[in-house]
């Protein structure tokens, strides 16, 4: 009797515990999703409170989406977008920075992390930034474009032509290197290259609403190379 007794409590024991494991695995499933839910909420909000230009609430949400679940990457790149905006930039830095430690290869912040460098003058962390972010993602057009906008300031254009060069390979209707591949060329005599990149500029820049105001001054260059180049072909 002991032993027919002692097999049902183990069996009753058994089943109590498979389905204490079965409701705990089913809560913490549970649990996990309302958790996803509200990070996504918040960071949804944001996205919503940034399009408005609401900057202060949109870093609240992004706060609060941190706030229930710290590694959360994405919420600490938006936040660092927020804090660039305003110009906050040791704040931006700081939270591009965490991103990167909780994604090391965030390609976003990476690129983010060096454009705040570079508004500091500080091209040698830009440049290994950019050039970070290359690594991780050889066809990221914005990456190559920043890096060729670094390596003009430092004194070196035809390292920038490489890499302008490289942008609109990966991205042919990125208007905004037209622009500088063109002074770039026009810089070593280049004319006909310099001609063809300005009038792509203005082609594709004529439905870009942020670039109107470049279309003036890349038509007065136009006009310029166009004078050089027919007084060098005279000489």
């Amino acid at each position: 009797m002991g032993v027919i007794l002692s097999r049902i409590f183990y069996r009753e024991d058994a089943e109590n515990t498979e389905n204490l494991q079965r409701i705990y695995s089913c809560s913490s499933r549970l649990c996990g999703e309302f958790i996803g839910k509200c990070q996504l909420l918040h960071l949804k909000r944001g996205l919503a409170y940034y399009k408005q230009n609401n900057w202060d609430k949109a870093i609240v949400e992004y706060n609060s989406a941190i706030r229930i679940y710290p590694q959360y990457a994405e919420a600490y790149y938006n936040l660092g977008l927020v804090y660039l905006i305003q110009g906050n930039l040791d704040e931006a830095i700081a939270a591009y920075e965490e991103a990167i430690r909780i994604e090391p290869n965030f390609v976003k912040a990476h690129i983010g992390l060096g454009y705040i460098y570079d508004e500091q003058g500080n091209l040698n962390e830009a440049t290994a930034e950019y050039e970070a972010a290359i690594r991780i993602d050889p066809n990221d057009a914005e990456a190559h474009y920043n890096l060729g906008s670094t390596y003009a300031k430092q004194g070196n254009p035809d390292k920038a032509i490489v890499k302008w060069e490289k942008a609109i390979d990966i991205d042919p209707n990125f208007a905004e290197v037209y622009a500088p591949l063109a002074v770039a060329y026009a810089g070593k005599g280049n004319w006909d290259r310099a001609l063809s990149c300005a009038k792509e500029f203005i082609r594709l820049a004529t439905n870009n609403p942020k670039l109107q105001l470049s279309i003036h001054q890349i038509e007065n260059f136009i006009q310029d190379i166009e004078k050089m180049k027919s007084g060098s072909s005279e000489r």
